[in-house]
């Protein structure tokens, strides 16, 4: 029923354009099985004047075949294009949060440097200054306490250096 209305459209078409180019479908080969066909036709005219039709049909069934085979790797191409996609866009979201936290253990970094070397440093420079004051101020310093000062003295600026050296590190 189907090769019946293709064919009356064939013809017409035929009739109207006399002129019929690449037009693929299919049909059955004389062992019955189905084959894809290119038909070009054209419209003639005999001596007497009576209509005939030349028809050109050539097989292009393993063409078909081809371009179908093409078509579904083609379609496994893409999806595996789209999965692998999908995963790029999963391990860019993980980075950007992994990121994130980075930045965030960063700045809690920078601020628990900043707090320690404060707490640190104010003391220091509150003995270093009492250590200076005492030496100055004392009329009368025997030897153990020169010893002391020397020593108090050298212990603030060690880690007054132990501080600059943590803050220069980080």
């Amino acid at each position: 029923e189907a090769a019946e209305v293709e064919s009356r459209w064939l013809m017409a078409e035929m009739r109207q354009s006399g002129l019929m180019r690449a037009y693929e479908t299919t049909c059955h080969d004389s062992d019955g099985r189905l084959v894809w066909i290119d038909l070009t036709a054209t419209r003639l005219e005999s001596p007497n004047g009576s209509p005939a039709i030349s028809v050109i049909l050539r097989n292009i069934t393993e063409r078909k075949h081809r371009e179908e085979k093409v078509q579904r790797i083609n379609v496994r191409l893409s999806e595996q294009a789209a999965e692998r996609t999908r995963e790029l866009v999963e391990k860019v979201e993980a980075l950007a949060r992994a990121n994130a936290e980075l930045l965030k253990l960063d700045q809690m970094r920078m601020e628990f440097v900043s707090i320690v070397s404060h707490q640190i440093r104010a003391p220091l420079t509150n003995m270093q200054g009492a250590v200076e004051r005492m030496e100055s101020d004392c009329a009368v310093v025997n030897l153990t306490c020169k010893r002391m000062f020397d020593v108090l003295s050298q212990q603030t600026n060690r880690l007054d250096r132990l501080v600059s050296d943590v803050l220069s590190a980080t």
